[in-house]
């Protein structure tokens, strides 16, 4: 007979889900309509919060077959810690004064016709620093997945500058994408910051473009003493990951 399921109160499931940020731990989706509550244990019956982990439904999955590791869980329960131990993502958007990219929603943008501007899409990310110390941000990596060609519409209280942009080649051949962050930026302890990130795309032929095509994009920001900030997905000329293609007839 199969171990008894307790009951997860919501006050226990809002904690959980803002404890990994609204976002999966593992592919960084934001879709909570599809999140799952794992025990740690495997066992249902003992629903204590340190036994708990949310994670998208198509994880939660992997996590079951094995395929994510019990050692990934565990480090991923370990960085779902209270806000106040984390970095924390504040918000994003398209700086549209010094590119030709406008925003389509929250975290999608598309590129538009401008001979004035950079053709490439310059990102503005805001985060907090809500640990109790100062944290040098270090690294960047960026997972790029290119998307099959296609036509697809178009159509958008303190003062913070950014401290500095960073520039990333796209680069298809790689699964991941890093930018080295020559000059390590000090963060204190309840200091918000941002940063800027340009982005081109890098052929074969070693050429860099602007980047024309529909790209899903997963960035992961690093910081001292093992801290990471996985950001929401980004979607450049589309606003998922499966767009619909138009097919247009020609007379």
């Amino acid at each position: 007979m199969g171990q008894s399921r307790t009951k997860i109160s919501s006050y226990i499931k809002k904690k959980l889900q803002r404890d990994i940020n609204s976002m999966c731990p593992f592919c960084g989706t934001d879709k909570v309509e599809i999140f799952e509550i794992h025990h740690m244990d495997n066992d249902p019956s003992n629903s204590v919060e340190s036994n708990l982990l949310m994670l998208c439904a198509n994880c939660h999955n992997e996590v079951t077959k094995g395929i994510i590791t019990i050692d990934q869980v565990q480090e991923a329960k370990k960085k779902a810690s209270p806000k106040q131990n984390r970095i924390a993502f504040v918000s994003l958007k398209v700086n549209s004064s010094k590119c030709s990219w406008i925003t389509e929603n929250e975290y999608a943008f598309y590129k538009t016709d401008s001979n004035n501007k950079s053709p490439h899409p310059i990102l503005e990310f805001v985060c907090v620093n809500n640990t109790a110390h100062t944290v040098v941000f270090s690294d960047i990596e960026l997972k790029a997945k290119l998307l099959p060609r296609g036509i697809n519409g178009i159509l958008q209280p303190q003062v913070l500058k950014s401290l500095v942009r960073y520039h990333i080649e796209i680069d298809a051949a790689k699964s991941v994408n890093r930018a080295k962050v020559f000059d390590e930026i000090e963060i204190p302890s309840g200091k918000a910051f941002k940063i800027e990130i340009e982005l081109s795309e890098k052929a074969e032929s070693g050429l860099v473009y602007p980047i024309n095509q529909r790209v899903v994009l997963s960035f992961l920001f690093k910081f001292n003493s093992d801290l990471s900030l996985n950001l929401p997905r980004i979607y450049l000329n589309c606003t998922n990951d499966n767009p619909a293609f138009e097919i247009r007839y020609s007379r």
